[in-house]
């Protein structure tokens, strides 16, 4: 992974959300880190549930690919709203 190129932070609720698309597609790779309340994901571009999906928990990090970020979906697991920290690598 090279020099960082941006950022972006998103609360994570009852709604699913996705990364910033502009940013996504422009990079090499990203780190998400995930925090405050638990969540699921999914990386191929179709909404989790707050009960089908891959468990995100607190404290938890994750290196992904370009596709991986353009496809990368969110939603909030528990009763209390996640926030996931992106940070962009482009080579």
């Amino acid at each position: 992974m090279s020099a960082p190129v941006d950022f972006e932070q998103l609360t994570i609720g009852t709604t699913a959300v996705s990364l910033a698309v502009t940013k996504a597609r422009v990079c090499d790779a990203a780190t998400l880190r995930f925090g405050g309340g638990d969540i699921r994901y999914r990386f191929d571009g179709v909404a989790p549930t707050a009960s089908y999906g891959i468990p995100g928990l607190d404290g938890e990090t994750l290196v992904l690919s370009r596709p991986e970020a353009i496809g990368m979906r969110f939603i909030r697991s528990g009763d209390v709203d996640g926030v996931v920290y992106a940070t962009y690598y482009q080579n």
